[in-house]
């Protein structure tokens, strides 16, 4: 499909080629790969964030226990928390600090999920630049050992370390995790009222108050977990229904319990719950 009789052999198959077949081969191919997906109770978990939304969920998280809202003028506290992102960034080699902090948070998802089957995992991943990723996998390794050991020591100990040891040409999940990846981001791309609708300023707290609350009882303890809302049906539409955009609708049914996670514009960590259409808003 993609080099046609030009008699071009690819080593690999990434998101850039596929991006470049028309809607119905796209289609067609993600059929397949999902079919795949399926017969071999593989599953998907992933994690979308644009810069703004990376800054503004830091901007929130400073001004719980202080306020009960982000000011509508929140240009000079934006300002602050991209300063401090950039200088903590510095503390790595090459980009491995900003890297290591974004994938705390979906694999830190991945482990309360795999908990549910009790089942070790370990994480195989490209490689990028050696020194950068031998900081990146110490940083994961300590961030196991260390915080989630701590808080959940159950979930912290399926985890079976990181190896970037298998190049993505010899390895098809690392060309699938890719074309997934790819789906996600072109998803979001294509759909950016996800990254604003129903999002606003205002912190969901233990002490705010939401028309739907979800409450948890976790290491003994009986609290609060964020907030269900409906999402929109034009939006559900999109979610649902393959237009010859991003192939995310035909994957959605392997989406690891029907959820994938972001961050909105405005900061607001939640989930898009696939089959039954809310969102569910995070705990700042």
């Amino acid at each position: 499909m993609v080099v046609g009789d030009s008699g071009v052999h690819l080593k690999e198959f990434k998101f850039d080629r596929y991006r470049s077949l028309s809607a119905g081969q796209r289609a067609d191919l993600a059929k397949r790969i999902q079919k795949t997906l399926r017969t071999y109770g593989c599953f998907v978990t992933a994690f979308y964030a644009r810069v703004k939304g990376v800054v503004m969920e830091q901007v929130r998280s400073g001004l719980v226990g202080q306020q009960t809202e982000v000011p509508a003028d929140y240009q000079a506290l934006y300002a602050e928390s991209a300063s401090e992102l950039r200088e903590n960034a510095k503390d790595g080699v090459a980009q491995s600090e900003t890297i290591s902090s974004i994938l705390r948070i979906p694999l830190a998802g991945l482990s309360y999920f795999m908990r549910q089957f009790d089942c070790p995992y370990r994480i195989v991943c490209d490689p990028r630049e050696r020194k950068e990723d031998k900081a990146v996998l110490s940083a994961i390794d300590n961030f196991f050992s260390g915080p989630m050991n701590v808080l959940a020591p159950e979930e912290s100990k399926l985890y079976g370390g990181m190896n970037n040891c298998v190049d993505s040409v010899d390895e098809i999940g690392l060309q699938i995790a890719d074309l997934l990846t790819g789906e996600v981001r072109f998803f979001f791309e294509s759909t950016p009222e996800l990254l604003s609708a129903e999002s606003n300023l205002k912190l969901i707290t233990g002490e705010s108050r939401e028309e739907i609350e979800m409450w948890v009882h976790e290491f003994g303890i009986h609290h609060k977990y964020g907030s269900l809302i409906k999402i929109p049906t034009d939006l559900m539409q999109k979610i649902e229904v393959y237009s010859g955009g991003s192939c995310l609708p035909i994957y959605r049914r392997s989406f690891a319990a029907g959820l994938l996670g972001y961050y909105t514009d405005f900061g607001q960590p939640r989930y898009i719950e696939l089959y039954e259409g809310n969102f569910f808003q995070q705990i700042d």
